[in-house]
């Protein structure tokens, strides 16, 4: 499968949504956010802590789970699935719009952006 991405792409995950592979018939979405970023009205020395979980589903269906995160001791930005390299990039929106809400954050909230290359 890695040989069907000729260039890295960057993906836009959007929770609930489901996002064809570039160049396969697997898909990736968004399955879980854990977002620990600083509070807006806090000036941090670092962005705190960004932990997104992602569901590949290759062709024959099988789902294969992936943890990407910013700062974790388990995890890191990158990860390697299906013969593909997945980066995690950035998280949106920031904090400023979260904080604004005047409700509790859901994954629903959330979009992802990922780069996926060749393995």
């Amino acid at each position: 499968m890695a040989d069907t991405v000729p260039e890295p792409a960057l993906l836009v995950i959007e929770a609930d949504s489901v996002v064809q592979l570039p160049g396969s018939n697997a898909t990736i979405r968004l399955t879980g956010v854990q977002d620990v970023r600083c509070p807006s009205d806090v000036d941090c020395y670092w962005e705190g802590l960004i932990k997104i979980t992602l569901t590949l589903t290759d062709a024959e269906g099988t789902l294969h789970d992936i943890t990407l995160c910013n700062m974790c001791d388990e995890a890191t930005r990158e990860a390697l699935a299906l013969g593909l390299r997945i980066t995690f990039t950035r998280l949106e929106p920031g904090r400023n719009v979260l904080d604004d809400l005047n409700r509790p954050v859901q994954l629903s909230d959330y979009t992802v952006f990922v780069t996926v290359a060749p393995q």
